[in-house]
């Protein structure tokens, strides 16, 4: 079935079909019919529980809303596809089922931003990461999950269960990046180091850790020491900032505070806990 090149006045739809042969949309233009007083979603083009082979979008020209919702395609060829909206007029997909996908681009990475131009669906996501996959893609099929649930977590109400997802995706990606919750772990650490580096500005807690050595080097340690809840380089108990060193203090109790939260979630990324 082809609607190559057609030109129409209005907005077409199809609905509960199940077509044997491709649809191909290349080049099909609606002409916008504002000017009579229709509604923006008249001069659109709407595919609704409809079973297909191959969808073929290419250069199509529709000033409504491209509307596919609840369809079965085989092929999702977006290949010289342009997204046909302008800021408010995003085109839609919503619980669409596709197996492939097809971009102009070789190695499909233009993909991922094609769908993100559509509004947001869960499932076109799972369907992409999915079919990178199958492709053997691990790193596009990692940032669609990434991408995936950025846009979930964006549409959720403000409250601390998002606060902490948004949390998890900006340290470990969800999980799918484990290295990046690496990051702030290092830069508390660094931070608490040159905080410590003073020796003059530190004493010991105890009288019988008087003639203990403390250096520049020696103050990595003892920063990293504070900040991992989990290792004991017996620096802590020995040394503090003196009293009256209110900023060595709040850095002291920051980076205690930041060691609770940060370590756990990186342990979890990297340990598989929070892959998904």
């Amino acid at each position: 079935m082809s609607l190559e090149g057609v030109e129409v006045g209005s907005g077409v739809s199809v609905e509960n079909s199940n077509i044997l042969e491709d649809l191909n949309l290349t080049g099909l233009t609606i002409r916008s019919s504002a000017e009579k007083g229709s509604r923006a979603q008249d001069d659109g083009f709407r595919l609704s529980n409809t079973k297909l082979g191959h969808l073929k979008l290419a250069s199509v020209s529709i000033p409504g809303q491209l509307d596919l919702e609840q369809d079965n395609i085989g092929t999702l060829d977006l290949t010289s596809y342009t997204p046909p909206y302008s800021g408010h007029n995003r085109s839609k997909i919503a619980n669409l089922t596709v197996d492939r996908f097809e971009a102009n681009d070789s190695d499909n990475r233009h993909l991922l931003d094609l769908i993100n131009s559509f509004e947001f669906d869960p499932q076109i996501y799972f369907c992409l990461e999915k079919f990178y996959t199958s492709l053997g893609d691990t790193e596009l099929a990692d940032r669609t999950f990434i991408t995936r649930n950025d846009r979930f977590e964006d549409g959720q109400p403000k409250d601390l269960g998002w606060l902490g997802q948004t949390l998890v995706g900006i340290l470990a990606g969800y999980g799918r990046d484990p290295k990046r919750s690496l990051i702030p772990c290092l830069v508390v650490v660094l931070i608490g180091w040159v905080a410590f580096a003073d020796k003059t500005k530190m004493e010991v807690t105890e009288e019988k850790f008087k003639g203990r050595r403390y250096n520049v080097w020696y103050a990595f340690w003892y920063s990293l020491d504070v900040f991992a809840p989990i290792i004991d380089l017996e620096a802590a108990k020995v040394w503090e900032p003196i009293p009256g060193q209110t900023l060595r203090w709040l850095v002291f109790r920051l980076e205690r505070i930041l060691g609770w939260l940060l370590v756990p979630i990186a342990i979890a990324a990297f340990t598989g806990f929070l892959h998904v």
